[in-house]
């Protein structure tokens, strides 16, 4: 863990944005306010995406910089990273979950955090 909270992983999530199929990303580091991702899929400043995490699961986060295929996502919440950290040898065994639609997103599109 560094001294601003973060602690480095290399774990799969599970990206969803308005208007794109869902897709994998790299997940680098985790808080418990964000993390740093890595993405073949261009992401924006300021995007709403769907994260899902290991088992911690969906969350809604806002893209905060984005720069080179790297995003850095703070979460609408704070969550528990040491659930993720104390589990990432079981982390997506299995098959990431279903993407969750569009229509049942907890925040509207386009709102600004």
């Amino acid at each position: 863990m560094d001294n601003r909270g973060r602690s480095n992983v290399i774990l799969t999530a599970l990206i969803q944005v308005f208007g794109l199929s869902p897709f994998p990303a790299r997940l680098r580091d985790v808080s418990s306010g964000g993390c740093k991702i890595v993405t073949g899929t261009p992401l924006k400043r300021d995007e709403i995406v769907l994260v899902t995490l290991p088992v911690v699961g969906e969350l809604v986060a806002f893209v905060v910089w984005a720069k080179a295929g790297f995003c850095g996502l703070r979460f609408e919440r704070p969550i528990d990273a040491d659930l993720i950290l104390g589990r990432k040898h079981r982390a997506f065994r299995e098959a990431p979950p279903e993407p969750v639609p569009l229509a049942q997103w907890p925040v509207r599109i386009g709102a600004r955090p």
